[in-house]
């Protein structure tokens, strides 16, 4: 059964008949690996576990820094004469093979996704179901897998978990009115992008601001209603428009520089940062630090600072609701099989041209 991993070129030991490739990153070669995997027995823990198989698997924002760690430690590994590969990934689409006596939510045949609910004190865990996801054979609690309907296209399932259960919990905590003036930034990041679809649900003004103009036809084709380029908001006077709502997925760029333009009253929710796999260079920034007068201006006009860390099982129910009822969909990029392993790590992490989901599909 073959996984697509990160290694070392060792593993050749135990699977001569792997295909090893390097991906260039951040200046580090990673060699990733197709290895032939034994489909091994997995054992159940507890009597509302399943045993998945993963088809299609997708990265995020956040893997990178994993990607990072896990090369490093197959790196250590190596130099100890040691063998170790790594499975990576956090979206998945999956098929149920077994489940224990007391599961009662999933049966045997059905298709799944990652259930990512964070913070739910009735749930048994929290967060990501793994950091594994193209690993071919996983068990879990059936409270971390949710059913997906069969009109889904494995694709868009292989995509559809973290972004979507995050741009409903964001949404759902910004408690955004009819008529207000809403602003995502990055919004061509995945979350923006599922944040813009979540939005089009609300009768809200949507507007958009980025780095890049040239993707101002393809954000208005989303359905914003207007883009402001970043340099704009920089500019006192140039942006005319106070916004009751900002939605953020990296505080660190936008924050100092937006504040000046949330209305009273407003909320600004952000649910991450950029420099989450090396130390941000401050040369980058979009607007100049400022935090003591940040929070100054928050008590001046009352602003809520909400941060959000993906969501609730009820909000990613509500994503595949909505999506059934073709009220939101996930935008996909492309898809890779086979031995295109590093395109499709080049796609998802290193193409500036790419908008949407980048996603990986075993043919097996």
């Amino acid at each position: 059964m073959e996984t697509v991993v990160i290694c070392s070129y060792s593993v050749k030991k135990i699977y001569p008949q792997s295909i090893i490739q390097n991906f260039s990153f951040c200046d580090i070669e990673i060699p990733i690996g197709i290895l032939p995997v034994d489909n091994q027995n997995y054992d159940f823990k507890t009597e509302n576990d399943v045993l998945i198989e993963v088809k299609s698997f997708s990265c995020n924002y956040r893997d990178r820094a994993l990607l990072m760690g896990f090369n490093n430690k197959c790196r250590i590994f190596s130099t100890q004469g040691r063998i170790m590969y790594s499975p990576f990934g956090s979206d998945f689409i999956a098929i149920v093979k077994k489940t224990a006596p007391n599961v009662k939510s999933l049966k045997v045949g059905d298709r799944v996704v990652p259930n990512c609910h964070y913070y739910d004190l009735s749930s048994i865990a929290i967060g990501v179901p793994t950091n594994y996801a193209s690993q071919r054979m996983h068990v879990f609690h059936e409270e971390k897998l949710i059913k997906v309907p069969d009109l889904m296209p494995d694709e868009v399932a292989a995509s559809f978990s973290i972004n979507s259960q995050t741009a409903y919990s964001i949404v759902r905590k910004a408690s955004i009115k009819k008529g207000e003036n809403v602003l995502v930034t990055a919004p061509t990041s995945n979350t923006s992008l599922a944040v813009i679809k979540t939005l089009k649900n609300k009768k809200c003004k949507i507007f958009a601001t980025s780095i890049n103009p040239k993707n101002e036809a393809f954000l208005k084709d989303l359905g914003i209603d207007q883009f402001i380029p970043a340099e704009t908001l920089l500019k006192d006077g140039m942006n005319k428009i106070l916004f009751d709502v900002v939605i953020d997925p990296f505080y660190d760029l936008y924050l100092n520089g937006v504040i000046n333009h949330i209305n009273f009253n407003g909320r600004y929710v952000f649910c991450g940062h950029s420099a989450q796999y090396m130390t941000l260079d401050k040369s980058k920034l979009l607007f100049e630090e400022d935090y003591k007068g940040l929070f100054y201006k928050c008590i001046m006009k009352n602003i809520s600072i909400i941060g959000n860390c993906i969501g609730l099982r009820s909000d990613l129910e509500d994503a595949i609701k909505d999506y059934s009822d073709k009220k939101y969909d996930v935008r996909i990029d492309s898809v890779y099989s086979g031995v295109d392993v590093i395109p499709f790590l080049e796609r998802s992490y290193k193409d500036s041209s790419r908008v949407g989901k980048v996603v990986y599909k075993y043919c097996d």
